[in-house]
């Protein structure tokens, strides 16, 4: 890439780190900003990390709904290949559960589809 290309390019990560960091953003749209970040610099560039870290940071916002962690939840957004990394990325998803379970204003259903999530992270982490 040239130095005009590369600065556009950083410009342009720049804009989608801010963007998913915005107060009134959504998770979808935070997700999906972090995703277009993901493939900014291509596979295991440092953009691909920085989406990595930046969708494990989403997944640990204390005032996520059920609704927010069905959508991070989305077996399709594990980024890597890298067994480590995607270890990293499913503690992080059980964690989050784990913190929906706490949520006094789970429905009976919802609280039985966490559990039934929960007890699957157990089985894939074991």
């Amino acid at each position: 890439l040239s130095r005009k290309g590369s600065k556009e390019r950083q410009q342009a990560v720049e804009m989608l780190q801010e963007q998913a960091h915005w107060p009134d953003v959504t998770v979808a749209q935070a997700q999906e900003a972090i995703m277009a970040l993901s493939t900014a610099g291509g596979h295991r560039s440092q953009e691909w990390y920085l989406a990595i870290q930046m969708l494990i940071e989403l997944t640990r916002q204390p005032d996520l709904t059920f609704e927010d962690a069905l959508v991070l939840d989305d077996q399709g957004m594990n980024l890597d290949s890298n067994k480590a990394s995607i270890k990293k990325q499913l503690a992080a998803k059980e964690q989050m559960w784990k913190t929906i379970a706490q949520r006094s204003d789970l429905t009976p259903e919802q609280r039985i589809q966490v559990e039934q999530t929960l007890q699957n992270y157990e089985s894939w982490l074991a």
